[in-house]
């Protein structure tokens, strides 16, 4: 029984033994290479930071995964050798971390802190690389390893972010435009800069900055916002500024990391200025077709001088400018005065009644610059073009008491109908109007010929001669304005009993004639000075009264002999 008891005890240990063989063997096989760098970024794994050229003792994390086999890493050092500009914190050229032991597999960071010289070039896409030498033993003891890995650092460097503003004098009251200049004094690029804005009571924000994409080292950009301050926050720029803007920005480091930066910017405040400037044209009303040359007056209102005044003009279809929208600029308007601007417009033919000249104005106030708008709408009355296409007087030489008619064809080649129209003859001495005096006759259509006849008596003591007889029509525009066009026709007239009853004859024909009435039209406007819309009608009125008169006159004497 015994002797089986040792036989048993024996056997154990030599299979214990065995198994310590076979581990120990299996510490003998190692797979190359055993360990990986996986990442290397400047901080420690809680907080990531930005390198940047002169900083001192800061941390650079190097990621390593273990691998290969199943023996456990023993006194596990690692050793970075340092160059150009870069040293341990202490100034050396070796940089070490210690590690006691790791399983594989796994994961473990080595933090290496190190100082980076002020003439360090870095920047995006920047890197070095650095020898980095890995030493371990076995969990036996037996075996020692070593391992060099070629490290790829970043030096991307750090962005370094400012903000001021432009123009840092705000007036109070209405709102206006911050402008805020964000400049990276750093080496590396920053993206993605997102800001928001909040200030002080009695201070409104109408809107919040614009995101800034990029920011490469020295680069500036600028982020506009637009702001009220109440008039109450008005302050004195002596005692320091007024009114405190509290800066939260949230950008991406060149590294890619997320980061947050807190910045204050100072404004001064001042009342609002009296100054402003006001626009005005002589004339609103444009006549279709024509170009209409003016001055655009600008007054500044106030006492402060206005400089830099840019205008630009923008007009609406279907007015249009003949030469450059943007005027000159002018250097200075002092308060209460006011200088002309030559422009020139040109009205195309619309059924539009009203058009509209934007104008922009940009102009430096308080040394602060305002951007303005303004508009100036123009009346445009439509477009009425009489033309006489034939005149006929009968009889052609009317004689003292006769009865004669002036008939003339005429046609409207404008763009717009003559509304309630109505004619009212003008005769001079020695002639009367037959009938009455005024006549309404309604609407005359566009393109229409039109044959119209006016009656006159020639008075008994007229003398002979050529008489001129003026025609005034009167109608309403498409702007409900009241126009007036005279027409002059040119009569003879003969002596007692020498009356001429050829109609049409002599210099009066109608082909004739036509050109004389030309020659005497006149349009008269009660709305411009301008060539206003006109309708020429000639009332017609029955002719033949003579004849009538002849006819009961011999119908009488009939009788009587009777």
């Amino acid at each position: 029984m015994e002797t089986k008891m040792r036989m048993w005890i024996l056997a154990g240990l030599i299979l214990f033994m065995g198994f310590g063989v076979v581990n120990a063997a299996s510490c003998q096989t190692i797979s190359s290479p055993n360990i990986q760098v996986i990442g290397v970024t400047w901080g420690n794994s809680t907080h990531y930071i930005s390198a940047y050229p002169g900083d001192k003792d800061v941390p650079l994390t190097v990621t390593l995964e273990t691998y290969g086999t199943d023996c456990q890493f023993e006194n596990l050092v690692g050793t970075l050798q340092l160059y150009g500009g870069v040293t341990n914190y202490n100034g050396g050229a070796v940089s070490t971390y210690y590690l006691q032991s790791t399983q594989p597999p796994s994961i473990l960071n080595m933090v290496f802190y190190l100082n980076i010289a002020s003439n360090v070039t870095m920047g995006p896409n920047v890197s070095v690389s650095y020898p980095l030498i890995l030493e371990w033993e076995s969990a036996n003891g037996t075996i020692n390893n070593k391992q060099q890995i070629n490290l790829e650092i970043p030096m991307d460097g750090a962005a370094n972010l400012t903000f001021s503003a432009i123009k840092p004098q705000v007036t109070t009251g209405k709102i206006t435009d911050v402008n805020i200049t964000v400049s990276n004094a750093g080496s590396g690029v920053a993206s993605d800069i997102a800001t928001t804005v909040s200030s002080q009571q009695g201070v409104s924000f109408i809107s919040q900055p614009n995101e800034i994409t990029n920011l490469g080292p020295g680069e500036s950009k600028n982020m506009t916002f637009k702001i009220y301050i109440a008039p109450s926050q008005a302050g004195n720029s002596q005692a320091g500024a007024s009114v405190i803007l509290n800066l939260d920005s949230h950008y991406i480091s060149p590294y890619g990391r997320n980061t947050t930066l807190a910045s204050q910017v100072g404004l001064f405040t001042a009342p609002p200025s009296s100054a402003t400037a006001v626009v005005s044209v002589p004339n609103q009303t444009l006549i279709a077709g024509r170009i209409s040359k003016m001055n655009l007056t600008v007054y500044n209102s106030g006492s402060d001088p206005i400089t830099n005044l840019s205008v630009v003009l923008t007009p609406e279809s279907p007015l249009s400018i003949i030469g450059s929208d943007n005027l000159n600029t002018v250097p200075v308007i002092n308060g209460g005065e006011k200088i002309n601007l030559p422009i020139t417009l040109f009205m195309q033919s619309s059924s539009s009644a009203v058009s509209t000249l934007d104008i922009s104005l940009t102009y430096v106030l308080d040394n602060q610059q305002v951007t303005a708008s303004r508009s100036i709408s123009f009346l445009n009355p439509g477009n009425v073009n009489m033309s006489i296409v034939s005149t006929v007087v009968s009889p052609a030489v009317p004689a003292p008491g006769e009865i004669f008619s002036i008939t003339s064809t005429v046609q409207n080649t404008g763009s717009q109908e003559a509304v309630a129209t109505s004619v009212t003859p003008e005769p001079p001495s020695g002639i009367a109007v037959l009938g009455e005096n005024n006549t309404f006759l309604g609407n005359i259509p566009v393109d229409t010929p039109t044959a119209l006849t006016v009656s006159f008596t020639v008075l008994q003591n007229a003398k002979s001669g050529e008489y001129t007889i003026p025609v005034l029509v009167s109608y309403l525009n498409n702007l409900n304005q009241k126009e007036n066009e005279t027409f002059y026709y040119s009569v003879k007239v003969g002596s007692s009993g020498q009356s001429s009853s050829s109609v049409g004859s002599g210099a009066y024909k109608a082909g004739n004639f036509s050109t004389s009435a030309a020659a005497y039209r006149k349009r008269a406007s009660s709305g411009d000075e301008g060539y206003i819309v006109a309708i020429v009608v000639i009332v017609a009125v029955a002719a033949g009264s003579y004849y009538v008169y002849k006819k009961r006159k011999s119908i009488g004497r009939e009788k009587s002999r009777k």
